[in-house]
C-alpha cells in the first residue's frame, strides 16, 4: 500500500508535538515536507524536505495531504488554496474563524 505523503504547514506546539510525530511514526504516512519559520525542525526530521511557500507545497504533485497547523488566521486561506489545488486537507482547531468560511471549505471539499 502506498504511503500518504504529507506536507506539514507550521511547526509550533501542534506541528511539533502532535502532528509531526504522528506522521513520522505511522506506517500509513510519510512526512515529506515541512513549511515553517522555525529553525530547529530539521534536526528532528532530517529526512524531511522544506518548503518556503504554500505555492511550493501546492506545486508538488507527490504531496497527497496538507496538514495545516499554522497560526489560526491562516487556516481558511491555506485550506482553500489546498482544496482548489486538489489536495486533501487536515486543519487543526479552530477550523475557521466563521461559519461562512467553514461552509465555503466544506462546499469546496
Amino acid at each position: 500500500m502506498k504511503k500518504i505523503n504529507v506536507a506539514l504547514i507550521g511547526f509550533g506546539l501542534s506541528g511539533r508535538y502532535l502532528q509531526a510525530p504522528f506522521f513520522e511514526k505511522s506506517t500509513d504516512f510519510c512526512l515529506k515536507t515541512v513549511m515553517t519559520s522555525q529553525q530547529d525542525w530539521q534536526a528532528l526530521y532530517p529526512q524531511t524536505g522544506r518548503a518556503d511557500s504554500m505555492a511550493e507545497v501546492l506545486a508538488d504533485a507527490a504531496i497527497d495531504l496538507v496538514s495545516i497547523c499554522s497560526p489560526n488566521e491562516t487556516h481558511f486561506d491555506y485550506a482553500r488554496q489546498c482544496l482548489l489545488a486538489g489536495k486533501h486537507v487536515l486543519v487543526e482547531k479552530p477550523f475557521t474563524a466563521t461559519a461562512a468560511e467553514a461552509e465555503e471549505l466544506i462546499a469546496l471539499a
